[in-house]
Formats: structure tokens, C-alpha cells, sequence
């Protein structure tokens, strides 16, 4: 029998209510990327300024005194949407894949908020953590608000990615746009200290003083609002018992974001969280991450700003309810103005899990009657109050209905668990919201919303709304091969919905001739795996089939369809590069058919036919691979795939080969041209600047000055268009301390000074240093791109400007096939193997073996440089014939000379308005000249005219101040050594 392929597709009204532990309301999966095993490791980062940690806990700290909401995050506006920022990759079959990497530096959380959010059917959206480690979506076309808008919650990381696939049928329909981040500074997470950040006196919920409060709890949620702050409330049941999703909090919640019934309903970056609780009375154990987002404010006690007599409520209407994919619950209340005698406030203290305060007295009323004061019990786990994070929660008479929600304290300076007997609790009446206070607007009370045919009822109990037990059926895995064996086996999980534990049967309905099954367990209780064996495969024949694998229990009949398929082996179909390709990119990406039925595709790259010396090889479960690192140039190359199954892998494809393009080295420096930027406190300047070459980068080295009042300040970071970020210099780390102002200096990992243990203080002396990342972890990468230097300030009180920077960067570059014929004139000075402008870009490609005079010809290139291969013995002279591709040019023999000496000459700041300092450095004694010429080869300045030198720096100030705008060469001669430098003069 030959291979066969076993795979499972779940059929039945469980499968969307299979949930991910931490998801909103979504349909669960692996980013595409996950599965197509495509990695992180070059994507665009956008990053958020650093924060000030200890002036936002200061701002807090006010803020509860003034009984504002309890704040955990610092929201950056942005305007991030899919089609302006980020990487898109096109898969094989015309699918595309947006990606984009965020940093929020030290952040606990992140969220964001979406100003314009609509997806197509068959859209996919993720966020997940840099380290994969939390997922949260996939969020679709189910998620889609009438506002237009929508809110993702926390994922717990300092870095996260965003993903959106797209199918090809409905490709440029995907609406993504970010209009906010929130960098969270207080943790959210139940594997963080935030989950035990309320006082050590509060009482868990399923503590024994929760035993006759298990069914009221569940109405409690926590909230983000606009991806700041949080607060509790309470879902509230209505006279008409039509299970409406209202959501009973407090108004100052919403006060400070101008959100009101009337004037400013939407609330889109909203997200809910229940249940979060723990399992058990002690702190530990998961809490579960359940989640809805969108809200609307249908009614609220006065306007902002209003009547601050009015009782403190805030109603809202949830867009995605709770009660279709969670356990939750519809909480009673009671608006006679009866108070009851004792009762609980079940409420989300800073950010922590539900707890529990128990009083036993008779509310009195307070300011003028619009309230409820309390104050809380000992009870035998503790002496729970309420703080910061539980404003808006409600409080439950001893008849287990709601009479009000919570405002805080009135009498200010709440003791909290420093103090809790004298903590008290002010809740806004209940009674006092349903008619609201001077009032016939149905959208500054209650009334008209929980009872809505004026019934004139004003006390219920609560409901259970949540959806029907059910039960679910997963397979693990979802597909598998019989590779020629006689059975197969999965693992089937029964999974319990809501509170199902009626026992279900299975069977195997449909099998295939002569094929058997049994199950390790029949029947089964749900929340337990079963073993299903599939059996007797040998004795099937060939051939498609489908049967099903079936759970019946009381709430009826779940299905799972079962494909079973024949594979005949076969080599895969290569499809680019063609055989006898040329001038192929040394980054070549490879494409070949894809195949059902495989596991992952072998490629190997060789260059000879037999594959003895295979110099790139990798698995990958795409039928595309770009290869990496580069490929050698001018080089011929040979490829093959294979197949790889369950059961071993099919033969190896047809061999194609190759021929790579031919690269030169050639250096590019670039200036910037959007500076000054500035510099201000406790934030990061950002400069750019774009290189339009492509090419495989081989060096890079970086120059910037700036004013600053202060540069010790200062931390400099380059980042390349591929997203590699290189941490130049901290200068706090150098020996720079106190005032210093100001900053000139350049980065080179072949520079002779080390920036932390060398630095020239002041920081002006213009010195290149070797940084404290290597600028080499750009190598390998293309040179086409933005690149982008950053640099923060991590204090506050001090500012500046970054005036400008330059980037000097070598790469390998594609050289035409097509051959240069004609010549070019050369000006100026001879040749030197440094480096020499020209009319015309010309490259070394040739070799002088001895002391002899011999011809070498260039190529076209940028400038006259020797690459390595390029060989001549130290102090020989050599004649060479400029070519280049231009029409009617004259050849050009100018003579060139070698290094004897090993010298340095550095110019900074570069570029200047008026005066540069020029650094030498002379290895042996020898006579030193140096000069100034324009591109027109004519001597402007003579710094130094054949002066003896010692071993040794020299400097020498430079001064352009009536210079013509331009770019000038400076020029240095030690012996028969000559360096040559740009150097612009800008006005």
C-alpha cells in the first residue's frame, strides 16, 4: 500500500466557542507565521520614547487623592496603519503577510487602540509577544464595530509583533491603522507582581467569605479605557429579562476622557476582563484572560463637568457580549432606597484579581443624600477594603442585589490596609441614579434603560444569560500519515463548555472498508482525552475516503470529519532560477511547486554537480527559501529539493545550476539632510537617511555632532532598513562626567580608541571610536533602505540639537555582465590606494604581482579603490588604465603608488559652516604634508608643506569660514603614502 495522509476537520457549534487561555473574543489559531515558520528576525521596529517612571507614580499618587481612575499605562498617539509602515511578504500562492515589530523600552504591557480597524472575510489579525510567548487573536471580519474602531488587550512584553494575513481573493481590503500606544509602567499579568499589587489585607473572592457570593461574582469585570487606566463595574440585569449586556460603573471613570451619553458615547477602546479571579483563597494559581471590547455610554449622571451632586453612574452597553463565550452572570438590583442590613463590594483593587469586602452595617446617607457610606469588616482571611482600580464596582445588599456603585471616599486620605477599619466605602445610590437628579433626560438616568416598558418595578434579581452547556471535540493531531503502517492514532479531547459534565459516547461512523477503530476510553467526562486507533490499513485499498468521528451526549451531537488520502511519492518540480540562469542576485530566493501531503521541503546549493561540496542547505515547510548567508559572486551553483513526509522523504528533484552576478566593493558616504532635529529631555531625536544602491554590506561607519547642554545625557543608536539596531555609545559609560556640553565624533569597529575607556572629554575632539556594539552586525545586510540614527535623552532638565551626521557604508554591489569599453579622462592627483574621486565611478579588478611597472584595468565603480586581490609588494609603483562605460572617452594612464606607512587623517565636524578639526596620525617619522583642493583639483588651503614629523597625532584647525559651499578634498602625503578625505562646507 502506499503512503496515505489521515487528516481531521472539526465540524460542529463547539468549534468557535474554543477559545485560546488569553483571548478577546476571536477565533483562536497560530499566526501564519507561526505555521509557515517564517521569522521575526529582520522586521521593521518602531519604538516609543522612554517614560518617566517616577513622575508618572508621583502624578498617580495625586490622582488618588483627587479619586481619579487608577492609571497603569502611558499612551503614545501614533499613526501606524498597514500601508505605510511595516513589511509585506507575498506567499507563493498570491497570500500576502504584513508584519511590524513595536518597543515600548522597559514596558511590563503593551496595548494599542485602533482609530480605523475592518477586515475582510478570510483576514487574519495577531499581536504577539517578540519571544512568541503570548498570543493574542486571530481577530476577523467578526470583530468589525460600527464606530469603525477597536481595542486589543495587554500582551505582557516590552516588544510585540502585529501580523495580518490576507488572502489573495481579497487582497488591498484589510483596514488596519493604530492609533495609540499604551506603554504599561504597573504590571497587568497573572505571571507578574501586578497580580498582588493591592494591599496584603484584601480578600480573594473564593475565600470562604465569597462561599454565598459564587453566582454574584461573576457579573464583576475590570476594564481598560482607552489603554490607560482601569476601574470595575458590574453587568446589571433589566425588568424586561431580555439579557441586554448593560454594565453598571462609575462616571468618574469616563470623566477625565470627555466620554458622555449624550455628547461622546463611543467608547471602541474599551476591553473587559472576567473572571479573572483566583482559583482558591490564596494568591496563586492562574487566572484566566477572558476578554470582549467596545462599549457604548447610553446613560451617565451629568455631562462632564456637571452637577457634582449627581450620584456618580455610568451605564454602558457592551458591543461584544460576554454572555455568548463566557461564564458570566447578570447581577439583581434594587433602586427603592432600601439599604438592607450588611452586604459585599466584590471589586478589582490596583489592577489585582476579584476580591472580596464584607460589611456588616446599615449604609448611612451622605452628601446630601446621593450616597452610601460603609465601612468594612474583619473578616477570617483579612480586613479587605477598597483602593485605586475599584472605583465603579458595585455594592451588593445582603439580598444579594445591587444598591450602588463605588465612588471612593469622600473624607479623602483613605488609610486602605494601612488602616482598614477606618477605611470607608462611598457608593453612589442606585435609588438616586434611576430618576437621576433634576432630570428628564432618559440619558442622565436609569430607569429608562433597566426597566424600558416603565413598568415601574425597581428591584429584580439576576440572571443567568451565559450560553447552554455544551461540549466540543479537538484531535490531536489534526492530521496525520500512515506511512504504509497498518494503524494510526490521535488524540481525541472532549472538551467541557460552560458547566457540561454529562458523560459523552463516541464511535467511528463511515470508516473505510476493512478499517477498524476503538477508543481507549467510551463514554467519556468531559475535560478528558481519549485514544482513538484507526486500524487494519493494510487491507484498505487505495483511495480517497471520509468518515466521522462522533460524540453524542444529552445537549446532542458533535462531529469530526476524517479525510484519508493516497501519496505517491514523487521529486518536486523547481521552477527559479532556471537552469543555465546568469546574473543571479548572491541572494538568491528559490521557488518551487508546492506539494499536498508533505511535512517540509530539503534544499541544497552546491557548487559542483555531484553535491560533494553543498554550501547551503536548510528544511523549510514553504516551497520558497531565501538563501543566507550570500552566495559566493561569479560563481556557478547547483540546486535540488526534495520532499520530506511522515513516513521519509521522496527522491531528490532534477539538478538545475546557476550562475551568480559579479559584485565590486564600493564605498558610499551619505549626508543628512533633516537635521538640526532637536534633542528635548527624556525623549529620543530621530535623523534618517536614505540609501538608493542595493548591496551587500561589508563596512560601516558612522560620524555625528550636536549641541547639548548636557551630553552625558545622551545614548546613540544606529538602525538599518532591515531593523537591526547597533548601540553606539552611552556616554554615561565613558569617564565623561558632569557638565559637559556638546558632542563631534564618529564610530569605526577599525579605530585604534575604545569610546568607554578612551573618551576624549570634552566630546568634541572629532575622534572616531570603536562603539560599544559593533557596527559589523549590519554586515551581510542590504544597503538599500532608511537608515535611522537615534539619540536619547534619559534625563529630564537638559536639551539639544543633533546638527547633523554621516554615514560612511561599503558593500559588495552587482557589477553589469555587459563589458566597458571606451575610457574616461582622470583629474587631480595620482591614484592611491585609499581612495580617489573621479569623473566617472571607477573600481579596481586586477592584480600587480612584483615590483614591475604593469597595466591594470578598472571597472566602473564609485571611486578608485583597491580591493582585496589586488596584490602589490609595499613601495612598488604601477601605471593604470582608466575605463569606463562611457561613449567617446580617451584612455588615461596615471601612475599610482603603494603604502609603505600605516596613517590616519580624520576630519570632524564634517560637514561645517566654519572651522573643522583635522587629525593625522604619523606611525614612523616621515615628512608630512597636507592640503586643501576643490573637485576642480585646484589647491585652496595648505595646512602643512613637507614638515618632518615624529610618530605621533597631530591637529590642526581648519578654517572654511570663506569657503564657497561645496565639498573639498583634503589631502594628506607622508612620504609616498597619500590619504585623502571629503570634507562639505555648508553655509
Amino acid at each position: 500500500m502506499t503512503n496515505r495522509t489521515i487528516s481531521l476537520i472539526f465540524l460542529g457549534l463547539g468549534l468557535l466557542l474554543a477559545l485560546p487561555a488569553h483571548a478577546q473574543i476571536s477565533l483562536g489559531g497560530i499566526p501564519k507565521s507561526f505555521e509557515l515558520d517564517l521569522s521575526d528576525d529582520n522586521l521593521p521596529i518602531v519604538a516609543t520614547q522612554p517614560i518617566n517612571i517616577d513622575a508618572l507614580l508621583l502624578e498617580d499618587s495625586l490622582d488618588a487623592l483627587s479619586n481619579l481612575p487608577y492609571r497603569f499605562a502611558q499612551a503614545f498617539p501614533v499613526s501606524y496603519n498597514i500601508n505605510n509602515i511595516g513589511t509585506w511578504t507575498t506567499l507563493p500562492n498570491g497570500d500576502r503577510l504584513w508584519k511590524l515589530q513595536i518597543h515600548c523600552p522597559g514596558a511590563k504591557s503593551i496595548n494599542l487602540l485602533y482609530d480605523q480597524f475592518n477586515l475582510p472575510p478570510g483576514g487574519l489579525y495577531y499581536i504577539y509577544a517578540a519571544d512568541r510567548s503570548e498570543v493574542l487573536g486571530a481577530f476577523s471580519h467578526h470583530n468589525n464595530k460600527a464606530s469603525g474602531k477597536f481595542a486589543t488587550g495587554l500582551v505582557n512584553s516590552a516588544n510585540i509583533v502585529l501580523e495580518y494575513f490576507e488572502p489573495a481573493a481579497v487582497a488591498g481590503q484589510g483596514i488596519i491603522s493604530v492609533g495609540q500606544i499604551s506603554h504599561g509602567y504597573r504590571s497587568f499579568d497573572q505571571n507578574s507582581e501586578g497580580l498582588d499589587d493591592a494591599g496584603p489585607c484584601q480578600v480573594n473572592v473564593n475565600c470562604s467569605e465569597g462561599a454565598d457570593w459564587q453566582i454574584q461574582k461573576k457579573a464583576v469585570a475590570r476594564y481598560l479605557i482607552n489603554g490607560t487606566q482601569v476601574c470595575s463595574g458590574t453587568l446589571i440585569n433589566n425588568v424586561r429579562g431580555d439579557c441586554t449586556p448593560y454594565f453598571l460603573t462609575a462616571e468618574h471613570c469616563i470623566d477625565g476622557r470627555g466620554l458622555d451619553a449624550v455628547t461622546n458615547p463611543d467608547i471602541s477602546g474599551i476591553v473587559f476582563y472576567w473572571n479573572y479571579e483566583r482559583p482558591g483563597c490564596a494568591n496563586s494559581g492562574n487566572v484566566p484572560i477572558e476578554t470582549t471590547a467596545g462599549a457604548t455610554v447610553v446613560a451617565n449622571a451629568d455631562p462632564p463637568g456637571g452637577d457634582a451632586s449627581a450620584s456618580d453612574f455610568a451605564l454602558f452597553e457592551l458591543v461584544e457580549d460576554p454572555n455568548e463565550v463566557y461564564e458570566v452572570y447578570m447581577a439583581g438590583f434594587d433602586a427603592t432606597g432600601d439599604p438592607g442590613n450588611g452586604g459585599v463590594g466584590i471589586h478589582h483593587p490596583a489592577l489585582d484579581a476579584k476580591k472580596i469586602a464584607t460589611h456588616s452595617i446599615i449604609p448611612t446617607s451622605v452628601e446630601g443624600d446621593n450616597y452610601w457610606r460603609i465601612y468594612w469588616d474583619a473578616t477570617p482571611n483579612g480586613h479587605s477594603v477598597t483602593e485605586g482600580g475599584s472605583s465603579g464596582s458595585g455594592l451588593f445588599n445582603d439580598n444579594k442585589r445591587l444598591i450602588g456603585q463605588l465612588f471612593g471616599g469622600f473624607l479623602g486620605g483613605q488609610p486602605n490596609c494601612s488602616d482598614p477599619a477606618n477605611d470607608e466605602g462611598d457608593y453612589g445610590k442606585l435609588s438616586v441614579s434611576w430618576d437621576g437628579t433634576n432630570t428628564n433626560d432618559p440619558k442622565r438616568r436609569l430607569r429608562d434603560w433597566l426597566d424600558p416598558d416603565n413598568t415601574g418595578t425597581k428591584a429584580i434579581n439576576g440572571a443567568n444569560c451565559s450560553v447552554d452547556p455544551d461540549f466540543e471535540l479537538v484531535a490531536i493531531p489534526a492530521a496525520t500519515n500512515s506511512c504504509g503502517g497498518n494503524s494510526v492514532t490521535y488524540t481525541i479531547q472532549v472538551n467541557q463548555i460552560g458547566s457540561f459534565t454529562d458523560l459523552v459516547t463516541l464511535s467511528a461512523i463511515g470508516l473505510p472498508p476493512n478499517a477498524t477503530s476503538s477508543f481507549s476510553t467510551n463514554p467519556v467526562t468531559p475535560n478528558n482525552n481519549v485514544t482513538l486507533i484507526i486500524g487494519n490499513l493494510n487491507n484498505v485499498p487505495d483511495g480517497t475516503y471520509t468518515f466521522q468521528v462522533s460524540g453524542n451526549g444529552s445537549v446532542g451531537t458533535r462531529s469530526v470529519t476524517v479525510d484519508l488520502f493516497d501519496i505517491v511519492p514523487n521529486p518536486a518540480v523547481l521552477i527559479s532560477p532556471s537552469n543555465g540562469a546568469i546574473d543571479v542576485s548572491t541572494l538568491v530566493t528559490f521557488i518551487w511547486a508546492a506539494e499536498s501531503g508533505v511535512d517540509a521541503y530539503d534544499v541544497q546549493v552546491a557548487t559542483d554537480v555531484g553535491f560533494s561540496n553543498v554550501i547551503a542547505s536548510t528544511t523549510v515547510t514553504t516551497p520558497t527559501w531565501e538563501v543566507s548567508p550570500a552566495l559566493a559572486p561569479n560563481t556557478q551553483h547547483y540546486w535540488r529539493v526534495r520532499h520530506v513526509r511522515d513516513c521519509g522523504s521522496d527522491p531528490w528533484s532534477p539538478t538545475l545550476t546557476f550562475t551568480t552576478n559579479e559584485l565590486v566593493n564600493q564605498c558610499f558616504t551619505q549626508i543628512s539632510t533633516d537635521v538640526p532635529v532637536p534633542i528635548p529631555s527624556k525623549t529620543i531625536a530621530v535623523s534618517t537617511i536614505q540609501y538608493t544602491e542595493s548591496g551587500i554590506i561589508t563596512d560601516v561607519n558612522v560620524f555625528a555632532q550636536g549641541e547639548h547642554t548636557r551630553s552625558r545625557d545622551l545614548i546613540f543608536f544606529l538602525q538599518s532598513p532591515a531593523g537591526t539596531q547597533v548601540k553606539l555609545l552611552d556616554i554615561d559609560d565613558t569617564p565623561c562626567i558632569g557638565g559637559i556640553r556638546d558632542f563631534a565624533f564618529g564610530f569605526d569597529d577599525q579605530s585604534t580608541f575604545d569610546a568607554v575607556t578612551e573618551m576624549s572629554c570634552p566630546t568634541t575632539d572629532g575622534r572616531y571610536y570603536v562603539p560599544q556594539e559593533m557596527l559589523s552586525a549590519f554586515n551581510g545586510e542590504d544597503l538599500m533602505g532608511t537608515w535611522t540614527l537615534l539619540v536619547e535623552d534619559d534625563r529630564s532638565g537638559r536639551s539639544g540639537d543633533l546638527l547633523d551626521w554621516q554615514l560612511e557604508i561599503c558593500a559588495d554591489i552587482v557589477v553589469s555582465s555587459v563589458g566597458c569599453s571606451p575610457t574616461v579622462n582622470v583629474t587631480g592627483n595620482p591614484i592611491t590606494v585609499d581612495l580617489y574621486s573621479a569623473s566617472n565611478s571607477i573600481q579596481s579588478n586586477g592584480t600587480v604581482q612584483t615590483t614591475g611597472n604593469q597595466t591594470v584595468i578598472f571597472e566602473a565603480g564609485n571611486f578608485i579603490q583597491l580591493n582585496p586581490g589586488f596584490q602589490v609588494l609595499p613601495g612598488s609603483n604601477f601605471v593604470a588604465r582608466i575605463e569606463a562605460c562611457t561613449a567617446n572617452a580617451t584612455e588615461t594612464e596615471i601612475e599610482a603608488r603603494t603604502q609603505t606607512l600605516v596613517s590616519d587623517l580624520r576630519l570632524a565636524p564634517n560637514p561645517t559652516t566654519d572651522h573643522t578639526l583635522v587629525q593625522v596620525r604619523v606611525s614612523q617619522q616621515s615628512p608630512l604634508q597636507l592640503e586643501v583642493y576643490d573637485l576642480n583639483g585646484r589647491l585652496v588651503k595648505q595646512l602643512a608643506q613637507q614638515v618632518q614629523q615624529e610618530a605621533g597625532d597631530y591637529f590642526y584647525d581648519l578654517d572654511v569660514s570663506q569657503f564657497p559651499t561645496g565639498i573639498y578634498i583634503v589631502a594628506l602625503r607622508l612620504g609616498d603614502e597619500v590619504k585623502m578625505k571629503k570634507l562639505s562646507v555648508v553655509k
